[in-house]
């Protein structure tokens, strides 16, 4: 599964290709290839140290490894809310109050914050 994933995002995002350095889509690894690849190194116990390795350089330059989180940090202007005191707690808790009719609710994003 994360073999084809990994064949699927190579050919996807140009941002992967020049991570691994590699100039066009021909000659991105199919996910068979990467499989092997991965297994050869298992068998052989290379495995561990190559990720760590991976991890050492990343950290090195100041990146750090989140489990492939994406985050947009797009601040964009939108109308300031006012909510009373008890549907601003509720807001917070990351629910919206059952008293907001449909209309309402499709309007409100209860996970934004404020910058």
């Amino acid at each position: 599964m994360a073999d084809d994933a990994l064949e699927y995002q190579l050919l996807d995002r140009r941002s992967f290709l020049q991570f691994l350095d590699l100039p066009e889509s021909s000659s991105i690894p199919d996910a068979k290839t990467t499989w092997l690849f991965r297994d050869r190194l298992a068998q052989a116990g290379a495995g561990t140290l190559v990720f760590e390795q991976v991890l050492q350089q990343l950290q090195k330059h100041g990146y750090m490894a989140r489990c492939g989180q994406i985050v947009d940090a797009s601040l964009v202007p939108a109308p300031v809310q006012r909510n009373k005191r008890d549907v601003a707690d509720t807001v917070k808790e990351g629910t919206m109050p059952i008293t907001w009719k449909h209309h309402k609710r499709a309007q409100k994003d209860v996970d934004a914050r404020w910058t």
